[in-house]
C-alpha cells in the first residue's frame, strides 16, 4: 500500500484539545474532507472535563481511520490518554488493519481502556473494524433495520490478552455508522433511568435523513432534555458517518 504517510497537521483542535492547567489531554479534532462521506463529532460540554477521544487518522492509498476510545470507568489519567492518542496517531503510519493496531496498545495503556477503530475506503464505502470492549457502534442502513455491529467485540485492551480480530463492512449511498461512548448510553434522568442503547437506535434512525451534523444536533438536544434536572451528566462523545 507504498510508504506511511507523513504526519498529519489533523485540522485545528477543538477548544477540548491539549493542555489543562498544565496537564496534557486528548485532543478532540475538528472532523477533515472525506471524499463522499460526511462526516461530523460532538462531544458534550462535560467532555471539557473528560478523558475519553474520538479522533481521524490518515493512511495511505486513500484510506481514512477513525477511533473512539474510553478510559475505565471514564475516569482515566489525561496524560496517559493523550500518550494513548499519540500511540495510535504513530502506529497508524505503519499498521492498516486495525486489530493489529489495538493488539499492540496494551502493554503501555490503562487496563480497561475500551478502543473502537475503522478504516474506511471512501468512495467504495468498505470498511476494516476492531472493537476492544466499546459499545457496540450502529450502522443505519438508508432504508432497512439498525444494525449493532457486535460481532467481533472483545474485551477492553488488557495486556496479554489474545489478539484482537477484525471484521468488514460497507456502508451504501444513504446509509450511516454512529461511533459514541458509554456516555452516550448512561445518560440518566431525573428518575435514574439510563438513556439506554434502543433509545438510541431508535432516534438514530427516525433522523436517518439528516446530514451529520443535523443529526448530531438532534442527539445532543435529544440527551439534553433527557437528563433535564439531573445530577452529574457523563462525558459523551459521538462521530458520524454517512455516505
Amino acid at each position: 500500500m507504498g510508504g506511511p504517510p507523513p504526519l498529519p497537521s489533523f485540522g485545528a483542535p477543538d477548544p477540548f484539545g491539549a493542555v489543562t492547567s498544565g496537564v496534557r489531554r486528548p485532543v478532540l479534532p475538528r472532523p477533515p474532507a472525506m471524499e463522499g462521506v460526511d462526516l461530523a463529532a460532538d462531544a458534550s460540554p462535560s467532555s471539557a472535563l473528560g478523558t475519553g477521544f474520538y479522533d481521524f487518522l490518515p493512511y495511505s492509498d486513500g484510506l481514512s481511520g477513525v477511533a473512539i476510545v474510553s478510559a475505565p470507568n471514564g475516569a482515566g489519567n489525561l496524560s496517559a490518554m493523550a500518550e494513548l492518542q499519540d500511540r495510535i496517531r504513530t502506529l497508524c503510519q505503519t499498521v492498516v488493519n486495525p486489530a493489529e493496531l489495538l493488539s499492540q496498545l496494551p502493554d503501555r495503556t490503562q487496563p480497561g481502556t475500551k478502543a473502537f477503530l475503522a478504516v474506511l475506503e471512501p468512495r467504495s464505502g468498505q470498511f476494516i473494524y476492531s472493537n476492544a470492549g466499546h459499545p457496540a457502534p450502529l450502522l443505519v442502513r438508508q432504508a432497512g433495520p439498525v444494525e449493532f455491529l457486535r460481532d467481533n467485540g472483545a474485551g477492553p485492551l488488557t495486556p496479554g490478552r489474545s489478539p484482537y480480530t477484525h471484521a468488514l463492512q460497507s456502508l451504501a449511498p444513504g446509509d450511516l455508522l454512529l461511533l459514541y461512548n458509554e456516555g452516550a448510553i448512561d445518560t440518566r434522568n431525573v428518575q435514574g433511568e439510563a438513556f439506554g442503547e434502543q433509545r438510541l437506535a431508535s432516534i438514530t434512525s427516525q433522523c436517518r435523513q439528516l446530514p451529520a451534523a443535523s443529526l448530531l444536533q438532534m442527539l445532543r438536544q435529544t440527551l439534553d432534555g433527557w437528563a433535564q434536572g439531573a445530577f452529574g451528566a457523563p462525558e459523551r462523545l459521538f462521530v458520524v458517518l454517512k455516505r
